[in-house]
């Protein structure tokens, strides 16, 4: 009989390896930039590349955000050089109406998800940009994800993974490119994406531990400390969303209306959130 434990590490294995050659084509040879978090998803990206090139973290946050305070002292550990890069209220109107203007009228949550892209395209002195976009798809990152039963959750995996393939991270290639900028999406490559799909259900959410096998994957790049990180989402991390929402409020309408609002200019009295 095959022992189950050895079926898992082959199978992370085999990811590790898929990851490695999705790096090789996509992280090596040029400076890299890579929209950093702190977290594991990120951790990731940023030592595959830092394996394969001159490699820079960046971060956007509002003062004092989680994603700030992680991301510093994380990219110390991993000895990389890090840009964090504080947003204030007029940073925040400028890239709603920038982002809407490169990808169209799209919502709130995308649009509080794209921000950082958007700062750091703008910003950062690498051609090429990468970042962890994926990797909750594929390994099972979403907290709704360990509500569902393993097969459900299989289904609405891969249908998350095949939107983000067809107009998420066209979405980003494109918002990267009106800055001058490329943009790669190692997770989405696809033998990583067929390596995740053949991963048993154990390396995806075991014991109320998700994203299993990336954690293994991190372990195996000696990411200890790292691997076993729990992250905010990008949007409540950087503390984008709350100051998106206390704007709205102050301006006396619903976030959603208030990102379609044609007139984004500060009102009388406005005050930054801090």
């Amino acid at each position: 009989m095959t022992d189950p434990q050895l079926l898992a590490v082959n199978d992370v294995t085999r990811l590790v390896k898929a990851l490695e050659t999705a790096a090789d084509s996509s992280l090596g040879g040029s400076d890299v930039g890579v929209l950093f978090s702190g977290g594991v998803d990120s951790c990731v990206i940023a030592e595959l590349a830092r394996r394969r090139s001159n490699t820079t973290l960046y971060t956007i946050g509002v003062k004092g955000s989680h994603d700030m305070t992680v991301a510093e002292a994380t990219a110390k550990n991993l000895g990389l050089e890090w840009v964090g890069t504080v947003v204030r209220e007029d940073d925040i109107r400028e890239a709603v109406i920038g982002i809407q203007s490169v990808l169209g009228r799209i919502g709130p949550l995308a649009i509080s998800f794209e921000m950082p892209l958007y700062f750091i395209a703008r910003d950062s002195k690498e051609l090429l940009l990468a970042n962890g976009q994926g990797a909750d798809e594929l390994f099972g990152g979403y907290a709704r994800y360990g509500t569902m039963d393993a097969r459900t959750r299989r289904e609405e995996m891969a249908k998350d993974v095949a939107g983000l393939v067809s107009s998420g991270s066209a979405n980003e290639r494109r918002l990267a490119s009106h800055f001058g900028k490329s943009m790669v999406h190692p997770y989405l490559d696809r033998g990583v994406i067929d390596a995740a799909a053949e991963l048993p259900d154990c390396l995806i959410v075991n014991d109320g531990i998700m994203k299993v096998a990336l954690r293994d994957v991190a372990r195996s790049l000696g990411l200890t400390e790292e691997a076993d990180r729990r992250k905010k989402a990008a949007q409540y991390g950087s503390g984008v969303m709350r100051m998106m929402k206390s704007m709205a409020k102050h301006d006396g309408t619903e976030l959603r209306d208030w990102v379609m609002s044609p007139d984004l200019s500060p009102k009388e009295g406005e005050h930054e959130v801090r």
